[in-house]
């Protein structure tokens, strides 16, 4: 059984670490209070339709982000999560991700 303010809680963390905010950052940008954060976050509370509404419009996501279980990352999360180590490579280290990227994406390499 699904616990909904466990994956509520877990997605809201990970939506604002992942764009480098701090909980005040967050509630700033939202428009709620920074306590209503630390209460997303620690499972205490789920947010209501108008937080949710502002969430999803200040973050840039579908409402059933929120909700998504460990085991559902969105492509999107996923090159997100590849964007953001990329930015901390070097040229030459780009280049080389780039040719192993290449050969996954060239199908002949592959046995079917």
């Amino acid at each position: 059984m699904y616990n909904i303010r466990k994956i509520f809680a877990a997605n809201i963390k990970r939506i604002r670490k992942n764009r480098s905010l701090t909980q005040e950052q967050f509630a700033e940008t939202v428009g709620i209070q920074w306590k209503t954060v630390v209460n997303f976050e620690s499972g205490r509370n789920l947010a209501g339709p108008e937080n949710l509404q502002n969430i999803c419009n200040k973050m840039k996501i579908a409402p059933y982000e929120l909700f998504l279980t460990e085991n559902e990352n969105t492509s999107q999360d996923i090159i997100k999560k590849i964007n953001s180590i990329m930015q901390t490579m070097s040229n030459k280290k780009l280049e080389e991700l780039y040719r192993i990227v290449a050969v996954f994406n060239d199908k002949k390499h592959f046995i079917e």
